[in-house]
């Protein structure tokens, strides 16, 4: 694998290439984005977006049992936006709304990813 991934960073980037997808199944990492570390310094203009099913299974894990499908369904919400602007409403009204019960949520979404889920929004 050490050699795959090696060939893979020295081979030559198309002009037109624009997504990277590296899945952390593939990497031996440690949580708190080792990989994305990673990448940003060998890739220091990508942007990171964290996996959405990922994001959804941590707020489903910070709610309740009663609440999980309604709390997941407003976060879908998010993601499903036509736009950035959308989105950053959508997501201030999920706050608005699970917040209050729920403290946590507030805290991991204003850290480290409130905007890494919404980048696929923004342009190159």
């Amino acid at each position: 694998m050490k050699n795959e991934i090696e060939a893979y960073h020295n081979r030559k980037i198309k002009k037109d290439f624009v997504v990277l997808y590296c899945d952390a199944t593939y990497l031996t990492v440690r949580r708190d984005s080792v990989a994305k570390e990673a990448l940003t310094y060998i890739y220091p203009k990508a942007k990171h977006q964290t996996c959405w099913r990922h994001l959804i299974r941590n707020i489903e894990n910070k709610v309740r049992a009663k609440d999980k499908l309604e709390a997941a369904k407003d976060a879908k919400l998010i993601y499903n936006s036509d736009n950035i602007d959308i989105a950053e409403k959508r997501l201030a009204e999920f706050l608005t709304k699970w917040s209050r019960k729920y403290p946590k949520l507030r805290k991991m979404l204003e850290g480290k990813i409130i905007y890494s889920p919404l980048c696929y929004f923004q342009k190159q």
